[in-house]
């Protein structure tokens, strides 16, 4: 889906690398790098996993949703909202 495998592949070495300097990662949060980050609506790599998973919680937070038996309602039940629930499921990705 998005080239994901292919771009992770590619992008993998450099972010272990870069792993060792929290201070990359803080500076990338911060404008105008963090315009350099994945976004939901990227048709391509991370960005277009971010923007179907968001689609499927979105759908399951609808009130008239009926609930699962899976991992995604579980953290639900244990409530978790939007955000947590995004940032959860791309952890678990």
């Amino acid at each position: 889906m998005g080239d994901f495998l292919k771009i992770n592949d590619r992008m993998l070495p450099v972010i272990a690398a870069l792993n060792n300097y929290t201070s990359f990662f803080m500076a990338m949060n911060l404008w105008p790098l963090n315009l350099l980050l994945p976004r939901a609506g990227d048709s391509v790599g991370l960005g277009a996993i971010i923007g179907f998973t968001a689609g499927i919680i979105d759908e399951r937070l609808r009130p008239d949703a009926k609930p699962k038996r899976d991992m995604l309602q579980s953290f639900i039940n244990s409530g978790l909202g939007r955000t947590d629930l995004l940032q959860e499921v791309s952890l678990q990705l």
